[in-house]
């Protein structure tokens, strides 16, 4: 469930920390992002922590982008905020805010989880018992208010986040390798928190695109396609010139012909003779005939 607001108290900017940030030359940005962190934590509902998704959480750059700063002010602001104990960064680079508790009430957070919970278990029970009892003409109504609205559109949603997910079921079967596997899921629901999901021709397309290179590529490719809020993925192909010039053997002359050439280098060209002019050019050209 996505928190509508926030806890701010009125003598927030008589904390010690907030003073010693307001000191510092750039005071406003730190503090417009600090509350932008609290903000999206509590879009997030995370305990704190800051997730784009389950298992994608943000990253710098994307920070950057979702504050609309630049990126160099986003990653100072962050290092401060760490520094004052403010923000930590866990192991596996999942951005935590400290005492989260302290701006949220985490305690009605969860009784209101539960309550959400209660009423989509009364919505379903009543729903099935509508549907056994089509045939006697009796009908289970539902005294309709914004909560329970609400709660009847999450169940509307989760129905068809399932069909949806029925679609690329038989695709993902197919794919033997378990990380591709879960990186191609993830970018589905990528595209669905865009409000673009992807259809199951759109996901055909995809995976021709992906199938001429290697897993490695198409896990990079997606990837990068998630952090950079893309709507497709551009895999990149491996750098074959590189390994094939490592294959080329060089012919016996070469390095002698590289040794003539620094021999004229040295020399200033106003010096030579038409005569050495000539015996260099005809050099050239039997190495280019050599060459083919």
């Amino acid at each position: 469930m996505e928190v509508k607001w926030i806890k701010i108290t009125t003598n927030m900017f008589s904390d010690e920390k907030i003073n010693y940030i307001e000191s510092m030359p750039e005071a406003d940005a730190v503090l417009v992002i600090w509350i932008k962190l609290l903000t999206l934590a509590g879009k997030c509902n995370a305990n704190g922590f800051i997730l784009l998704t389950e298992k994608i959480p943000y990253t710098t750059e994307m920070l950057a982008h979702q504050f609309n700063r630049p990126l160099n002010t986003v990653k100072l602001a962050l290092s401060i905020l760490e520094q004052l104990g403010m923000i930590e960064f866990l192991a596996d680079g999942i951005l935590n805010v400290i005492n989260w508790a302290k701006y949220q009430s985490v305690d009605k957070l969860a009784q209101i989880r539960e309550s959400n919970r209660k009423r989509q278990v009364k919505y379903r029970d009543k729903k099935q018992l509508e549907t056994k009892d089509k045939k006697s003409n009796v009908t289970v109504t539902q005294r309709v208010t914004l909560r329970n609205a609400i709660d009847i559109d999450k169940d509307i949603d989760k129905d068809k986040r399932i069909k949806d997910k029925d679609v690329f079921t038989p695709f993902l079967k197919n794919i033997k390798n378990e990380t591709l596997k879960e990186t191609l899921q993830d970018f589905i629901d990528h595209r669905k928190e865009m409000k673009k999901p992807l259809t199951e021709r759109a996901f055909k397309m995809l995976l021709n695109k992906l199938d001429p290179f290697s897993d490695e590529i198409k896990i990079a490719a997606l990837k990068e396609a998630i952090i950079n809020n893309w709507q497709s993925a551009f895999p990149k192909k491996e750098n074959t010139f590189i390994k094939q010039k490592k294959e080329i053997a060089l012919p016996d002359w070469y390095d002698k012909y590289q040794k003539q050439l620094k021999e004229v280098a040295n020399k200033e060209v106003e010096k030579l003779s038409d005569k050495e002019i000539n015996e260099i050019m005809e050099r050239m050209k039997e190495r280019e005939v050599q060459n083919g």
